[in-house]
């Protein structure tokens, strides 16, 4: 049997986590890592197909534009100059993108834009371990913090509105490692309570937990969420293996992906994301890559290190698709949806793809500038 295929293409600017700044300014020298080429999964001759022009950050303006009469009269500006430490989960804030740091202990917001980057959140009260962020349609952002075992709640410029937590009592088994917002409900992965939370944004209540029947695999570890066609959601368990799935009305589906190292299947998967052609993509911590299924689960491929000389991930975490708006104001056109995938220990922190569909050809994705 034919073996469905998806092709994808990655052109990587690689600079060094230690020394890559978050202003965006792409480095020179023997550290600078600079590599240019394209790899294709599993081949350049068919779609769908991802194309990554580059490590994110040498892709964005130069931050520090600020001229030396500005310094002198109003000081520098207000933009981070050391290289992310732990990035974990990212999501999408207007033309920011929000990236959670453990080691920062805070969320890192960076301007598409401009190029220019900041600490998110409130320094009156800042998260503790931010695993995962969210953001919903009136621009409040969450973020799931795991030490802390509360959902922070933040305004879409930082400022600190309250948290979302099952119970008062600080040694609650609430531990949320995962957070997505689909229309009026915030879904949050609990791995204390091994189930799904739901919370309702219009009624500002939580809601009756999804947990998996008798008759359902199991649910471990829920560290990546997303919703993808049809309203169904899409649950990373690390522990178990496999993406769990659930549909608008509660009921559970067969998983996609099984525990391994053969084709399709999983080993410690972390986080999800699904592009609104159908894609699911899966970010696996165990096997340093990320895989494609299709809208139905049916595997797709894998993207790891080794074509073209591309260095692939040390330990992929994160994964957003950016919205259609932001990625062309940032980019211009390109023909595909931009997806983003942090990486917690890699020397580039943050990787650009660009997931295209027969939809998208025969308009071809221009060449960034450095």
């Amino acid at each position: 049997m034919t073996k469905p295929i998806i092709q994808l293409g990655i052109v990587l600017m690689l600079s060094a986590s230690g020394s890559g700044l978050l202003t965006g300014c792409a480095l020179t020298g023997p550290d600078s890592h600079a590599w240019t080429g394209s790899a294709y999964f599993p081949d350049d001759r068919t779609v769908p197909r991802i194309v990554v022009h580059g490590n994110l950050l040498t892709q964005l303006p130069r931050a520090d534009s600020t001229s030396a009469l500005e310094l002198f009269l109003y000081g520098p500006p207000d933009m981070v100059q050391s290289a992310m430490r732990n990035p974990q989960g990212v999501a999408i804030n207007g033309s920011e993108l929000l990236i959670c740091d453990q080691g920062r202990f805070d969320v890192i917001a960076t301007n598409l834009a401009t190029g220019r980057s900041r600490f998110f959140c409130d320094p009156s009260n800042p998260p503790r371990c931010p695993v995962d962020v969210a953001v919903d349609a009136q621009g409040l952002v969450y973020v799931a913090d795991t030490t802390l075992r509360s959902v922070l709640i933040y305004a879409s410029d930082g400022r600190y509105r309250g948290e979302l937590v099952t119970s008062a009592d600080p040694d609650r088994e609430f531990r949320p490692a995962a957070v997505t917002v689909h229309g009026d409900v915030v879904f949050i992965g609990n791995i204390g309570e091994h189930r799904i939370d739901r919370w309702s944004i219009a009624k500002q209540q939580w809601l009756a937990p999804w947990i998996p029947p008798s008759s359902a695999p199991p649910l471990y570890a829920p560290s990546g969420l997303c919703v993808g066609l049809g309203g169904v959601l899409f649950i990373a368990d690390a522990v178990q293996g496999s993406v769990l799935r659930v549909s608008p009305d509660g009921t559970w589906l067969p998983p996609i992906g099984t525990p391994g190292r053969a084709d399709g299947q999983l080993v410690r998967p972390k986080q999800v994301a699904c592009t609104e052609s159908g894609l699911l993509l899966v970010t696996d911590a165990g096997r340093q890559s990320m895989l494609v299924y299709d809208s139905t689960g049916r595997y797709l491929t894998e993207v790891h290190e080794g074509p073209a000389d591309w260095p692939g991930w040390v330990l992929p975490c994160g994964i957003a698709v950016l919205p259609t708006d932001v990625s062309a104001a940032a980019w211009g056109s390109s023909g595909g949806e931009q997806v983003v995938v942090t990486d917690s220990l890699g020397r580039v922190s943050l990787t650009s793809l660009t997931a295209v569909t027969a939809a998208d050809l025969p308009a071809q994705i221009p060449e960034r500038s450095k």
